[in-house]
């Protein structure tokens, strides 16, 4: 309209100005077309109109603050998304247990409760040394809290992978309490995205014990020996590698846990060592069901979806394969090979500071 209005004026102008009149009249005559053309209610009507959308809007669960915002919405073309609680549910489970001897355990249940159990290949319920060392150790370096109320109902505090320990420890008839009471702490390192691993040291009859727990590639140069059943022997780096590959490409993520004896005064930086590798562990977070449908209707409106996350890159590519966002290990980018893409969205310090960053591209 404003165009056609803008057209007009000019044209009436140019025939008034070859009729030879004043340039001052026919300046005063195409401002009055121009405002005489416009409708008074125009402003009106569009303010009613962006309105009435706004309405529509919030009956589907969408608040806007700012009318412009819905241009804006408009004209996205990519979505980014965060992983742990946006695409998924945000309540690890453990799923799966491989000690370093292979033998892989089945964990039922679901959520931040302690109902379920662990089974065995054979489907019985499992009794091992190495694996009652690796929950034991698991609780010791732990800052979760989770507990069941009077009303059946489960009440939980603290990190995810924590209380995911805290859990498997109830379904194997651990519970947590039990195992920190009969324990000095005696120091502690907290996990961090930079360090990826957790340290607590602990004495216990006397002895004074470490547990650690975080990322295989941290933790294992530090580990010597590995534990099984029959005992302690030297640790084959190659079959714990293919055990984690094993977990992570069934969208595990897998956190390694390891101990040992040791001495607090004596370890300083990074993670300690030497320890003993008591095994690894697959959680899952389950995928908001929901997920699914809001990633094929944005694909149908021309919108790409990109997922952001710090778990391992199999894992990462597991989890984006089963909703469609990715087809092809190819398209899963690292965060410092991110960097060196021209225009990226993260600088090299910044991807240092959050740690392994994942982008997967649409």
């Amino acid at each position: 309209m404003s165009i056609a209005v803008l057209m007009a004026s000019a044209f009436l102008a140019a025939v008034v100005l070859m009729q030879g009149e004043p340039p001052r009249e026919v300046f005063f005559l195409a401002i009055a077309l121009a405002v005489s053309a416009i409708p008074e209610g125009l402003p009106v009507a569009l303010t009613v109109a962006l309105a009435i959308a706004t309405g529509r809007m919030a009956e589907r669960h969408v608040i806007v603050r700012q009318l412009s915002a819905v241009e804006s919405l408009g004209s996205c073309t990519v979505i980014a998304s965060d992983k742990t609680g946006t695409l998924t549910v945000n309540q690890q489970t453990a799923k799966a247990i491989i000690l370093p001897d292979g033998r892989e355990f089945g964990i039922s249940g679901e959520g931040y409760t302690g109902t379920g159990r662990i089974t065995g290949a054979d489907g019985e319920d499992a009794a091992s040394r190495t694996l009652h060392a690796l929950i034991k150790t698991g609780l010791i370096c732990n800052e979760g809290e989770l507990s069941e109320r009077e009303n059946g109902k489960w009440q939980f505090h603290g990190d995810a992978m924590d209380i995911a320990f805290l859990s498997l420890g109830y379904k194997a008839g651990i519970p947590p309490d039990d195992i920190r009471s009969k324990v000095t702490i005696l120091a502690e390192i907290p996990f961090s995205s930079e360090n990826r691993f957790a340290t607590t040291w602990y004495q216990e009859d006397g002895e004074r014990m470490i547990a650690v727990k975080g990322a295989l590639e941290v933790i294992l140069p530090g580990c010597r020996t590995m534990l099984t059943d029959e005992g302690s022997r030297e640790i084959e780096p190659a079959l714990i590698e293919d055990q984690m590959e094993h977990l992570t490409s069934r969208g595990y993520r897998v956190l390694t846990i390891a101990g040992g004896r040791s001495d607090p005064e004596k370890v300083k930086g990074g993670p300690p060592s030497p320890l003993e590798l008591y095994g690894l562990i697959g959680c899952i977070d389950p995928i908001r069901p929901e997920v699914y449908d809001a990633v094929r209707e944005c694909r149908e409106a021309g919108v790409d979806i990109v997922m952001i996350t710090g778990d391992h890159p199999k894992t990462a590519y597991a989890i984006a394969r089963e909703l469609g966002i990715a087809t092809s290990e190819n398209e899963v980018i690292r965060g410092d090979e991110l960097a060196a893409i021209p225009g990226s969205w993260k600088s090299p310090a910044s991807l240092k500071r959050s740690g392994e960053c994942i982008y997967l591209p649409g």
